[in-house]
């Protein structure tokens, strides 16, 4: 994943974490106008989540439902459209419930409803948007949840062609 996950080190040893996979574009407007300095070749796309569960496919968005492959699982299992269906059925007032809330600042388990699979999923994928290991996920702020959310909705999103670590590779030969 581009290194994602390993830190690199700035001249002088201090150690740098390089960020995550996707950077939007409203979050991140001065990591961008850097980008755009250093020349980092990087492309803009909506971003595709889903979870795969006993060799099975379940997109978060309704749109991902209908590559080639997945219509052709589709056909092959009732009970896969089944399972298709009711965890999309779940997954709209979970994330509804999540981009509305407001006030007080609340933890994730406090407002994580749906079956079991999409509070696997949103955790999980919160757990990597935010860098959280799986035992902390129920304790993340919704205060922190719901803007990223309500961003997902926008195709303006950020990605470095060839991982994410190219940016700093980028700016590493730079300060040399």
């Amino acid at each position: 994943l581009g290194r994602h996950v390993k830190l690199a080190n700035l001249p002088g040893g201090a150690p740098f974490e390089n960020g995550v996979l996707g950077f939007h574009r409203a979050h991140y407007p001065a990591l961008h106008k850097l980008f755009d300095e250093l020349g980092v070749d990087y492309s803009t796309s909506q971003p595709g989540t889903a979870l795969f569960e006993d060799g099975r496919y379940f997109p978060a968005r309704t749109q991902q439902m209908f590559s080639p492959g997945l219509l052709l699982r589709l056909a092959a299992s009732p009970a896969y459209v089944l399972d298709l269906r009711a965890m999309q059925k779940d997954y709209v007032p979970a994330v509804r419930k999540i981009i509305r809330h407001q006030g007080a600042d609340t933890a994730l388990n406090e407002v994580l409803t749906g079956s079991q699979r999409v509070q696997t999923f949103l955790r999980l994928f919160f757990g990597l948007a935010f860098s959280t290991p799986w035992d902390e996920t129920p304790e993340l702020p919704v205060s922190l949840l719901a803007p990223y959310m309500r961003a997902m909705k926008h195709p303006d999103w950020s990605f470095v062609r060839g991982g994410v670590y190219g940016w700093i590779e980028t700016l590493l030969a730079r300060s040399r």
